[in-house]
């Protein structure tokens, strides 16, 4: 019996509506129907075509809806979700001479969350030019929508760390919250930070060195009773990787993106891996969406627990068992702009 790895997450945040577009990239063997293809040679692997489905997770009520499946190649790191919550920012590539054509360079476009139908023609901003949609809307409802998105910083490089970390328009010297750091930062005293981003000894290298990392945290929560501090860490090699997205060196389905739980209470600090966790998004209320690599979202509020102080689940969303279906988009999918 083959193994069919489970599926690898990733998610974008609206900026105010408590809402996430959650991508899923899997492996499976299942071959959709033509109509539904989106291209005649999508990409493929030893254990079939990687299909990508988009999500909409409404962490406030706790509704996930499945959307659109795909064989496009996406990049959720140049994805944004609209401050409303019900668009999103996408780009993508295909292998085919459709509207996405990797011949002339990956393009964006806005859809209708969870749905990758572009109700704007697919923009490269480059020299690739644009691509035609039969979903677009009007020209009048097309600028609307790029509007939403006017914020967005489309070409991200190590110097605008920890920029990658935000869902919208930031501030060129602020990111929703988050700050960089150096791993000697003095926050990082005494918990022995630097040992957690060392890489594991190999019998070629049984001694490894600290790479560069950056480094940023996001003060999360305090609790009054006792003044301990919680802060949110994320940490990635600076180095470049061979399968990294453009302009920043590592791969969002990877894994290399590492976050750590900074709890510093009177007198001590201490630092704690928050293992198998892909991706960390913590909200205005002191709570913490979290993407892992068991294929589980949570909602997380960090308050007593057996003998301390620990993160509690309060939702919990299981995506292991999702498996390709593609179908057409929905009417309310295509429909026009209010």
């Amino acid at each position: 019996m083959s193994h069919v790895p489970l599926p690898r997450l990733w998610c974008c945040a609206s900026s105010e509506a408590p809402v996430v577009a959650v991508f899923a990239r899997c492996h499976a063997s299942v071959r959709a129907a033509k109509e539904y293809r989106d291209s005649a040679q999508g990409p493929a692997t030893r254990s079939g075509t990687r299909w990508s489905c988009v999500l909409k997770w409404d962490w406030k009520t706790g509704a996930l809806t499945e959307g659109s499946w795909t064989s496009m190649e996406i990049r959720p790191l140049r994805s944004m979700v609209s401050a409303c919550g019900e668009f999103h920012l996408f780009h993508a590539k295909t292998h085919d001479d459709g509207p996405f054509s990797a011949r002339l360079g990956p393009r964006y476009a806005v859809a209708r969350l969870p749905w990758l139908a572009p109700l704007t023609h697919p923009q490269s901003f480059g020299p690739g030019g644009a691509g035609l949609s039969q979903h677009a809307l009007s020209k009048a409802q097309q600028e609307r929508l790029w509007t939403m998105f006017a914020g967005f910083f489309w070409r991200q490089t190590d110097d605008e760390w920890p920029r990658h970390l935000t869902a919208g328009p930031v501030n060129p010297n602020a990111a929703e919250g988050w700050h960089a750091v150096a791993v000697d930062d003095p926050a990082f005293e005494g918990t022995g930070f630097a040992q957690h981003l060392l890489p594991k000894p190999t019998a070629e290298v049984p001694e490894p060195t600290l790479a560069p990392h950056l480094i940023a945290v996001f003060p999360v929560a305090v609790q009054a009773t006792s003044g301990t501090q919680v802060s949110l860490v994320a940490a990635v090699p600076r180095s470049p990787s061979a399968t990294g997205e453009p302009g920043m060196g590592w791969n969002v389905w990877e894994g290399q993106l590492r976050f750590f739980m900074l709890v510093r209470s009177v007198g001590a600090s201490r630092i704690e891996p928050l293992d198998g966790v892909r991706w960390a998004k913590p909200t205005r209320d002191g709570r913490l969406l979290t993407a892992s690599a068991d294929c589980k979202l949570r909602v997380l509020r960090w308050g007593p627990g057996f003998g301390a102080s620990t993160w509690q689940i309060l939702q919990e969303h299981d995506l292991s068992g999702l498996a390709p279906n593609p179908i057409s988009p929905p009417r309310e999918a295509l429909a026009g702009l209010r």
